[in-house]
């Protein structure tokens, strides 16, 4: 299940993300959701190869990450679609 990390700085790339992360263990996703300008919103949606590295990083939670406090948790708010629309490579709700 995906994990929803919350707090990074708008400054934050994903490189920075995954090397930060890396402690955790493999980690097989991460997506920086961005702002009208092309910056990171403060939100990152990752996945990892265990579950025990997810454990790991939900672990983090509170934990500070380029002087700011993340929060992390399951993403409970990913729905999964069941058929792919013509045409549609990404929905944002």
């Amino acid at each position: 299940m995906p994990l929803a990390v919350h707090g990074l700085p708008n400054d934050t790339t994903e490189d920075r993300v995954r090397e930060y992360f890396a402690q955790c263990g493999e980690m097989t996703n991460c997506r920086l959701l961005l702002n009208k300008v092309g910056k990171c919103n403060g939100i990152a949606i990752m996945s990892f190869a265990t579950k025990e590295a997810s454990e790991a990083c939900i672990a983090l939670n509170g934990a500070d990450f380029d002087s700011c406090c993340l929060g992390i948790d399951y993403d409970k708010d990913v729905i999964r679609v069941r058929e792919k629309l013509e045409g549609c490579h990404t929905v944002w709700v």
